[in-house]
């Protein structure tokens, strides 16, 4: 009678947990095989048992494993050993995985004793399988990463193009932007020309006018000189005239306060006769004429002389100021 998943699985769980951990496995495999697996190689084979990841396997799941195990049938006409042999080779040679062919070469080194015991041999015929695997896989990154050099290298290609094409129409673009601004400037630069042309013209033309007129203020300052000349000999008249003015106007001051003191004594006369006159009314009751009306009338036209001769005193002494 074949031993059975469980019969291997209460080995290896003499505590009786109800599941296995990587020492457990590491114990199993001592006293089937009579081989020590190295860390890595025991941490490849629980974690082919321990797909959840959890750090221990129970009996279902090793119950799976084993059973697939245990059914694995050899290919005929197949060396299982050379074909391990093989594909570690070929595994070599993609040169994807360089860190991890040292320990793949132990656990194939050790799985491929002649000293395993059956059970070891089943995993032989799994590790064959898990190398031709990991072969397939390797072969078919490698050509992605072939089609995904090719696609970059496409992808570049067709960006350099893209690029290319862009910088063209840039370019293009920059050179009718370019031309615009060269025409933008050049009307510009003719409107500037033709607006100055016309300024020059207008500051030629009030030139021309200021000419015309400083030519009119140089005759009329000609004509003023002759008539100031004119004029200066008129002002030397006036000045005569003036002084001959103020030498009448002083005889008639004189003449004047002379007026003033025979007027002052004509008045004192006056109101002495109209003192007399009014006793004599009181006396005698009569209205005598009044005899002094001729010294009156003469008193007021001396006074409206010595008036003008004020007026006209202040007259000449603004003026000569």
């Amino acid at each position: 009678m074949e031993p059975t998943a469980e019969f291997y699985f209460n080995l290896a769980d003499r505590e009786k947990k109800g599941f296995i951990v990587k020492r457990d496995m590491q114990r199993l495999l001592e006293s089937e095989s009579e081989v020590s697996f190295s860390p890595p190689q025991l941490e490849s084979v629980f974690e082919l048992m321990d797909k959840r990841g959890r750090g221990y396997v129970t009996l279902e799941e090793f119950t799976v494993i084993f059973e697939n195990f245990c059914g694995l049938e050899a290919k005929q006409g197949l060396d299982s050993k050379s074909e391990c042999r093989r594909l570690l080779q070929s595994i070599k040679d993609t040169n994807v995985i360089p860190r991890a062919l040292p320990e793949l070469e132990k656990i194939t080194d050790c799985l491929l004793d002649s000293q395993f015991s059956a059970f070891t041999n089943v995993y032989q015929d799994v590790w064959e399988r898990f190398l031709s695997i990991l072969h397939q896989d390797l072969t078919l990154r490698l050509e992605q990463e072939e089609i995904l050099e090719r696609n970059m290298k496409l992808k570049e290609r067709d960006s350099f193009n893209y690029v290319q094409s862009m910088m063209d129409e840039m370019e293009s673009q920059i050179q009718t932007e370019r031309k615009k601004i060269a025409d933008e400037e050049q009307r510009k630069a003719q409107k500037a020309t033709a607006r100055l042309a016309n300024e020059l013209e207008e500051k030629e033309r009030r030139l021309q006018l200021i000419g015309i007129k400083e030519h009119e203020l140089k005759s009329q300052i000609a004509v003023i000189k002759g008539k100031n000349s004119s004029l200066s000999n008129l002002n030397e008249k006036l000045l005569r005239q003036k002084e001959q003015l103020e030498e009448e106007i002083a005889e008639e001051r004189k003449r004047t306060e002379e007026l003033l003191g025979q007027i002052g004594e004509y008045k004192q006369k006056l109101d002495e006769k109209r003192s007399e006159d009014q006793e004599i009314n009181q006396v005698y009751h009569v209205n005598l004429p009044p005899l002094h009306s001729k010294l009156l009338l003469q008193a007021k036209g001396l006074a409206e002389q010595l008036r003008m001769l004020f007026a006209l005193e202040a007259f000449l002494l603004s003026d000569k100021r």
